[in-house]
């Protein structure tokens, strides 16, 4: 199979090409950073100019793809689905409107912080990938100095704060065909790459993950998808998280982005 790949030169991406070509696959990457591309050797002997499947590794090049008219573009959703799940409080009011999460969301006033007594709460940024300024803060102090340091070096961002879901990580990843699911799969993470670099130890992206089979986690992430797409086309990654019950629940949705163990 001929199988172009964006943003290859990214580790998702190289591992993604590291993979497909292991598979036995004609692998051809791409990436808007030609230096990144050392990476993504020996990918780049020749151009594709009729690939059968198209891997897009980052959300920026997704929402690129899906905003214009490109001929390989099959297995991507609609625009208007990508812009949504690439908002996660927008997409969390949804899956709260549809009893996928029970507790609350909400956006966080950036001069002021609500308190609570139900801690931890799970703050991070509204847009952005790999866990991006996220926290479990465990008290009102913590809450306010972390957040005060991100509106210190990036005044614009804005947090979403919900509720801190303690129990097992999944990946489930599936693939639509005009509101029909093909195929899909789970995995656990089990650990995380550079955990080291963040406050909780979660980076998005596993070094260590094993794949599950479990109705409840395909049942939450198929009605995940169902939730803000009833039609759903393309590839859809839904992560989720175990409540303090065991029951998986919706964190986020990567729209037209397959997993790196796809």
């Amino acid at each position: 199979m001929r199988v172009l790949v964006i943003g290859a030169g990214g580790p998702a991406g190289v591992n993604t090409c590291r993979a497909l070509w292991a598979a036995g696959h004609d692998v051809f990457a791409q990436d808007d950073n030609k230096s990144h591309l050392i990476w993504a050797k020996p990918y780049l002997a020749k151009s594709m100019d009729d690939p059968e499947v198209v891997m897009i590794a980052p959300d920026n090049q997704v929402l690129r793809w899906v905003t214009h008219e490109h001929p390989y573009a099959a297995f991507l959703p609609k625009p208007q689905t990508v812009l949504l799940c690439q908002d996660k409080f927008e997409c969390g009011l949804q899956w709260r409107r549809d009893a996928l999460r029970e507790d609350r969301i909400e956006l966080v006033d950036g001069l002021w912080i609500r308190d609570s007594v139900h801690w931890p709460h799970w703050f991070r940024a509204r847009h952005g990938a790999g866990a991006k300024a996220a926290i479990a803060a465990r008290n009102l102090d913590e809450a306010n100095a972390w957040t005060d340091f991100w509106y210190t070096r990036e005044p614009d961002i804005e947090f979403v704060r919900e509720g801190f879901l303690p129990g097992r990580d999944y990946s489930w990843c599936g693939i639509y065909r005009d509101g029909e699911l093909l195929v899909s799969f789970a995995r656990e993470r089990l650990e995380y790459l550079y955990p080291h670099l963040t406050p909780e130890g979660l980076t998005g992206t596993p070094t260590r993950a094993q794949v599950v089979h479990n109705a409840d986690v395909d049942e939450m992430a198929e009605a995940a998808v169902s939730s803000v797409d009833a039609d759903p086309h393309g590839v859809f990654c839904v992560d989720l998280r175990e409540d303090e019950t065991g029951q998986p629940r919706p964190t986020e949705i990567n729209a037209g982005r397959f997993s790196t163990t796809v």
